[in-house]
């Protein structure tokens, strides 16, 4: 296997995009799957998902020893 590229221009509005598509869009995810999803790095995932938190958009959670979960709130 090669080394990967560099990663492709990952938006917020792709991250957000995953959550769109899920079924349940407060489902808690981690960096890695939306790196997966997006063929993106762990880091620009990270990158990314914090943004959203900051914008408001996003929730956090720490669930162990460094690792994180975000989450589409509810707006009612």
């Amino acid at each position: 296997m090669g080394r990967p590229g560099p990663d492709r221009a990952v938006t917020t509005d792709d991250v957000l995009a995953v959550f769109s598509a899920l079924d349940d869009c407060c489902k808690p995810l981690t960096a890695r799957d939306i790196a997966k999803e997006l063929d993106c790095s762990p880091p620009t995932a990270n990158k990314r998902l914090s943004e959203l938190v900051e914008e408001g958009e996003l929730h956090t959670r720490q669930v162990g020893a460094g690792s994180r979960v975000w989450w589409q709130p509810r707006f009612e």
